[in-house]
């Protein structure tokens, strides 16, 4: 399946010109076979091997007719006479040319290959076998076919497509009508126009039937089915497709079997999977003993497709990466795109979620340079669905604001109906639940236009979940009343039923369909949702401490999943399926009205180590491989077939450790786990800990210190969400006034502190880094009742809890300096005039302080060397770059170590999973503290660090100027020798300080987005059963 690629033209043409113009002497030098026609002659001729050519010497001059049998072919002469050149169809193009007596024409083949292929040649003494009027015509044609070729921009194509049509039209006899309605059909074909091309392909057909061309018959012939199929018609291009009638001769063996590659492709789409293997083999088979090599590696490509899609992924792999290995040719390009969107699907499908995305935007650069639009949608839809089901709804959104305008109504339906259904997925996610309804719609009505019913029976599934989200409950009992559901979505739609009959109050009916799905299996994702359904039941019938218990467990088991995972991508996918297990809980809370709120809630404080010491023993070995690669295919693909067999895999490994009963709740609590008691005991006499628990309606704080656990109600979130973000926009700019960000930071005081009734700050304050207070920059608060600044009486820290930690350092380790001021031309990045001054700076003073240093621009490898090191002080003065389009693109930029002379990115994706064990980690970089706005999907690069192990990482939340960079970095350092032992957040905030008290740096622009990630050490229970264990933590098993 391929329509002729930009890539492939321009190196046809090229090849052309330049044996036409410059090349001719050195193809005399290659092997050569001869012949030497005579006037009016007619000679059929083999073409030689690769490497090899086929010289034609006339015996007198006049015309030459060459046309290809079966094979592309460059021709080079040195005449300068007219050329009529009409490379369409396909391996049967026609050339006219002049030729002097003696004169050599020499022949090759375009395709690196060695199948079989002929040649006719006829030779004309006294005049051309075309009268004047159709060499004009011919003229013609040959100037389009060569605009034809390639792409048409916009702007022109409806003028190139008129040409055509009219130059069909004025064609002087059958033979060049046919010409000229298939440069018609061809132009449409490359620009896009696969439903125009299908009528354009059929009345070529049929006008080389009518000249007595059957060979350029079937190639016009192949041309229909491959649109039919282009536009979603499987069933039209299965039944154009069937070749088993057509006589295979070396003129035609190369277009039967690409007729029966596009009856191979109909029959995976109609879900014939075991007839699509067998003819993919067949065709692939085929390919081989012809030679075609560049088919060849594309037809491995489809076969490869298509056993994944089987479920046999070993053999696709091996295939992938056989394809990848052998792929040529001008559409080389277009291949290795499309083998390496089959490699992230295999990924995907092994639970490696990083090399997904790699693979993913390689191909998307791969068609981009093949200028192949259709595949780049196709790639950019992937990521568009990948990212929704990380979390990532901006950068989702992002993507599928790329894929859009690369698709046609006409040319694209299915991938079109496609984008509007993610579409509506990510609308709802917005909570615009309207418009998600309105694009479920029309997406609806395009599959059962299509008839794709497992496609259309998941989206009205999506309508019905909306409708139900907006309280249209009439339409929901309609909807599942006329649901055929797929054994994919038969259990969605059973938790819909029960849903719907919570909401109305049918709570005995509820409870019998809860009953008879204890029994079924279930997937993951759905194990979740009957968890929570059922916990709201509970709550309903007045049973609030069986709801908690029952999402407690969930969450318990959630928690360990994802700490089982070694991947950190699918490590935040799986927890992402506890945010409606905690909203529901945290309303549970609120709404029970008991007299303190806070060991409800600590449960399910963000971040919290909740895991399951029974689950724990899946945490190992192969068991676990198959698990995870299970679950990131049920909660990270889209693929029919994909996504049911994962769901299988996922209960089968999971279910057995989810049913099983434990003995007392005591047995819940896993070795290190980390409870509200035991955080409470690693605070200090002032200090207190802080965390916002969000419901769908309310909203509190967590207040915690050594001696007590309170909670203090806040406005509601929607109005601190937005004031949150009002100030981060203020403060990104130096030249906002300072009113406006007094005003804006005491109006956020008063949302989230006025009802803290405490006399006065704590010295300390620890912020959950994983909660949404992390978003706040808390220096600038202000306590109640006070104008004082927090910056003046409160340490802040945004904290990782780590379980079992210790706070005591080890010996001063070496102290590493990596800078990279970027020379102007690199990535367009401005030269940091700076850095060399910050650099002699920090350097004397890591000096006197006694630490070993080692300095030099960056790189990657150095970078993460230099952060393993126990103990060691790490510094890096470069760029930053958060971009919320790409899931892993927060990090840093280096300056080029490699021969191609680009800079070196390194990601968060670089450092998650890798040991981290320095104590410091300084970025003084832009845009890499706070996780990005609205980016759900992306964890800051320091945040990465401090999970990854870094003990106390320092960065700034926007970018911030050289000038001041260079100043708070030496003042940062100072503090840090003269606070024993080293504390990042109090000389931070001695920095931030002394920054505001100078007048050039006295706006928060230049300081108040300075921030310290640390990982705080929590101890856990050291007696499972002990008091303070059974007090902590509640839980019960699976009900089933």
């Amino acid at each position: 399946m391929r329509a002729p690629g930009a890539r492939r033209a321009a190196a046809l043409w090229f090849i052309r010109s330049a044996t036409l113009v410059a090349g001719f002497a050195a193809l005399e030098r290659a092997e050569c076979a001869r012949i030497d026609p005579s006037c009016d002659q007619v000679r059929v001729a083999d073409l030689p091997p690769v490497g090899e050519a086929l010289e034609v010497h006339s015996t007198s001059s006049g015309w030459l007719e060459i046309d290809e049998l079966g094979q592309q072919l460059v021709v080079s002469h040195p005449s300068s006479g007219m050329v009529v050149e009409l490379p369409m169809p396909l391996r049967h193009g026609l050339r006219l040319l002049r030729s002097d007596a003696g004169a050599p024409v020499v022949i090759r083949r375009l395709e690196p290959d060695s199948a079989r292929g002929s040649v006719r040649i006829a030779t004309y003494c006294e005049q051309s076998p075309f009268p004047a009027g159709e060499l004009r015509w011919m003229e013609r044609a040959t100037l389009l076919a060569r605009r034809i070729e390639t792409p048409t921009i916009a702007s022109e194509l409806s003028r190139t497509l008129t040409e055509a049509v009219e130059l069909a039209a004025t064609a002087p006899n059958p033979l060049l009508r046919a010409f000229g309605l298939h440069l018609s059909a061809q132009a449409m074909a490359v620009n896009g126009r696969h439903a125009d091309s299908i009528q354009a392909f059929e009345r070529a057909e049929a006008a080389w039937n009518v000249a007595g061309q059957p060979r350029r018959a079937l190639a016009a012939r192949v041309g229909r089915a491959e649109a039919e199929f282009r536009v979603g018609h499987f069933g039209e291009a299965l039944a154009i497709a069937d070749a088993n009638r057509i006589a295979i001769t070396v003129e035609t063996a190369y277009f039967v079997t690409r007729l029966r590659n596009t009856r191979c492709l109909a029959l995976a789409a109609l879900g014939r999977t075991p007839a699509a293997l067998k003819c993919h083999a067949s065709t692939v088979a085929a390919y081989a003993r012809q030679d075609e090599r560049s088919e060849y590696a594309l037809a491995l490509q489809t076969y490869a497709g298509a056993l994944y899609d089987a479920g046999r992924i070993s053999e696709a792999s091996r295939m992938v990466r056989d394809g990848l290995a052998t792929v040529t040719g001008p559409d080389a390009p277009l291949n290795r795109g499309r083998l390496l969107l089959l490699a992230a699907r295999i990924a995907l499908q092994r639970g490696d979620i990083a090399r997904s995305l790699t693979d993913t935007r390689a191909a998307i650069d791969e068609f981009e340079t093949a200028k192949v639009v259709r595949w780049k949608a196709n790639a950019l839809l992937r990521l568009v669905d990948l990212y929704r089901r990380l979390g990532a709804v901006t950068e989702a959104r992002a993507m599928l604001a790329q894929a859009v305008p690369l698709l046609s109504w006409r040319d694209s339906r299915v991938r079109l109906f496609q984008a509007i259904r993610s579409a509506a997925e990510l609308e709802r996610e917005a909570g615009h639940p309207l418009v998600a309804r309105a694009l479920a719609t029309v997406s609806v009505d395009g599959y059962a236009a299509l008839e794709m019913p497992v496609e259309l029976d998941e989206t009205r599934l999506l309508c019905a979940e909306l409708d139900l989200d907006r309280g249209a409950f009439d339409a929901v009992d309609r909807a599942i009343a006329a649901a055929s559901p797929t054994p994919m979505t038969a259990s969605h739609w059973s938790l819909l039923s029960i849903d719907l009959d919570m909401r109305r109050n049918r709570l005995g009916e509820a409870q019998d369909r809860l009953s008879r799905l204890r029994s079924a299996p279930l997937g993951f994702t759905d194990w979740v949702r009957f968890m929570l359904v059922d916990a709201r039941r509970r709550s309903g019938i007045g049973d609030v401490t069986s709801a908690r218990r029952m999402l407690t467990a969930a969450l318990r088991r959630i928690e360990t999943l994802a700490r089982a995972s070694k991947n950190p991508l699918l490590a935040r996918a799986i927890r992402r399926q506890a945010h409606p297990l905690r909203t529901a809980a945290i309303d549970i809370a609120f709404a029970a009205d008991e007299g303190s709120l806070a060991p409800s809630l600590a449960m399910w404080m963000p971040g919290l180590d909740t895991a399951d010491a029974r689950l724990a023993r899946i945490g190992h070995g192969e068991e676990l491989s198959a698990f995870e690669a299970a679950v990131a295919r049920e909660l990270l693909t889209r693929e029919d077939v994909e996504r049911s067999r994962a769901s299988s895999d996922a209960q089968r490994m999971l279910l057995p450790l989810l049913t099983e009963r434990y003995a007392d709740d005591a047995q819940l609590v896993a070795p290190g786990s980390i409870g509200l008691v035991s955080i409470q005991r690693s605070l200090g006499p002032d200090e207190a800990l802080v965390t916002w628990f969000e419901g769908s309606r309310n909203a509190r704080l967590l207040w915690l210190t050594r001696d007590t656990a309170r909670t203090f109600e806040t406005a509601d979130p929607l109005a601190v969400h937005s004031s949150i973000v009002a100030l981060t926009a203020l403060l990104h700019s130096p030249e906002t006034p300072l009113h406006e960000i007094d005003a804006a930071s005491r109006r956020l005081s008063e949302q989230l502190l006025a009802r803290v009734d405490l006399p006065a700050p704590p010295a300390r304050l620890y912020v959950l880094q994983d909660s949404p207070l992390s978003d706040v920059e808390w220096p600038l608060l202000s306590w109640p009742k006070t104008e004082t600044q927090l910056l003046d009486t409160t340490t802040v820290s945004y904290v990782h809890l780590q379980s079992n930690g210790a706070a005591v350092r080890g010996a001063p380790g070496q102290a590493y300096v990596f800078t990279a001021a970027m020379d102007a031309s690199e990535a367009g990045m401005p030269v940091l005039a700076s850095v060399a001054e910050e650099v002699e700076g920090l350097s004397a003073i890591l000096r006197d302080s006694g630490r070993a240093l080692a300095q030099g621009r960056g790189s990657g490898a150095g970078l993460r060397a230099a952060l393993a090191q126990p103990g060691a002080w790490v510094h890096v003065a470069a760029h930053g770059t958060s971009q919320p389009a790409r899931i892993g693109y927060s990090g840093i930029w280096f300056e080029s170590g490699a021969r191609d002379g680009k800079p070196e990115f390194v990601s968060w994706l670089d450092i998650l999973g890798r040991p981290v064990r320095a104590d410091l980690v300084v970025l003084n970089t832009c845009e890499l503290g706070k996780g990005l706005a609205g980016g759900d999907g992306n964890p800051s690069f320091a945040s990465a660090l401090s999970i990854a192990g870094a003990g106390e990482v320092v960065a700034d939340d926007w970018a911030m100027s050289d000038a001041s960079a260079a100043q708070w970095a030496a003042a940062f350092y100072a503090a840090m020798t003269v606070t024993p032992p080293p504390d990042a957040a109090l000389a931070l905030r001695m920095t931030q300080r002394s920054l505001r008290a100078r007048r050039a740096f006295r706006h928060p622009y230049y300081w108040a987005g300075l921030r310290v990630i640390e990982r705080k050490p929590v101890r856990s229970p050291e007696h499972k059963h002990s008091n303070e264990v059974n007090h902590e933590y509640e839980g019960i098993a699976l009900a089933h």
